[in-house]
């Protein structure tokens, strides 16, 4: 039987991104309207009864869009969703989830905020379902781990066009 925590890895290592790449747009629209009650139902259906610790209030949801102009003053817009997760008590369980979009280009990317072995949070994302980045420490505050995620997806774009 599967552990909470070997749930919560599952949960926000594979299941999320892969419904997340899979359908994007009803995805995030899911978890905007339910905001936290969209990840502690999932604990509730899917994870075995002692797991499903979680309440909607352990969950936190926001939305945050950034616009962009490149050098021929064209205006990008990327939305990033965030979800506050339960406080993470092992290596590789996540803070923060970030479900970044750029709907012209249709370009999309998970990362998550999350503990390592020595205690400082990684940003990280999983790509394509299996392939996963690194992408340094995390900042400790929220709004400069926001930036990073957020420059690192604009690069990402950016790189593509």
């Amino acid at each position: 039987m599967l552990e909470k925590n070997e749930f919560r890895y599952r949960l926000e290592q594979r299941i999320l991104p892969n419904t997340f790449y899979k359908d994007k747009d009803k995805f995030l629209d899911s978890v905007l309207d339910k905001g936290g009650k969209f990840f502690s139902d999932l604990f509730v259906l899917f994870a075995p009864p002692e797991s499903a610790v979680y309440s909607e209030k352990d969950f936190g949801v926001a939305a945050k869009k950034i616009e962009y102009r490149n050098e021929d003053d064209k205006k990008t817009e990327l939305y990033i969703v965030i979800a506050d997760m339960p406080k993470p008590d092992e290596m590789q369980l996540c803070r923060r989830i970030y479900f970044c979009y750029e709907e012209e280009s249709d370009t999309a990317r998970y990362f998550t905020s999350e503990l390592s072995f020595t205690g400082d949070y990684f940003i990280c994302s999983v790509i394509n379902g299996e392939e996963k980045g690194d992408y340094g420490i995390a900042p400790e505050d929220t709004e400069l781990e926001f930036r990073k995620v957020g420059n690192t997806f604009l690069k990402q774009i950016i790189c593509k066009e």
